[in-house]
């Protein structure tokens, strides 16, 4: 990692949370409702829900099993703004997430506890169709 990445991961550790809440899917989106407000969004505690590309084949998934068993979940990763929307029902935060457990569990494992997925790592029977996005505006 040169010089500028470095300082590029130090600026986002600022911004990088854990929060819990319910996975669920409305208008055919993840959304996620958390056990307390976010600051700044338009709809209070729901917010977006997604990942990264690297980790949508597993998360993604994950998430929607989350959503049909109503579980609840503890998270990590970063609130961001957007995608704007003219619609004052639709969450102005989403959460792109790296990580993902059960709340019971603790939030740092032993490093023999912990199981590493990879972006190669599927669930079997989910497809992870990724579509372009719209830029935020």
């Amino acid at each position: 990692m040169d010089v500028e990445q470095d300082s590029t991961t130090d600026e986002l550790k600022k911004y990088e949370v854990w929060i819990t809440g319910d996975v669920f899917i409305e208008n055919r989106q993840l959304m996620f409702r958390a056990d307390k407000p976010i600051q700044g969004n338009t709809t209070g505690m729901v917010v977006r829900l997604g990942s990264t590309k690297e980790e949508a084949n597993f998360l993604l998934p994950l998430y929607s099993k989350a959503a049909d068993k109503n579980m609840k979940l503890r998270l990590y990763g970063l609130l961001v703004s957007g995608p704007n929307t003219k619609d004052p029902k639709s969450p102005s935060v989403s959460f792109i997430t790296w990580k993902a457990h059960l709340p019971t569990d603790p939030d740092d494992l032993p490093n023999n506890r912990k199981i590493i997925i990879g972006p190669e790592d599927k669930v079997p029977g989910y497809k992870v169709e990724l579509k372009p996005q719209k830029p935020y505006v």
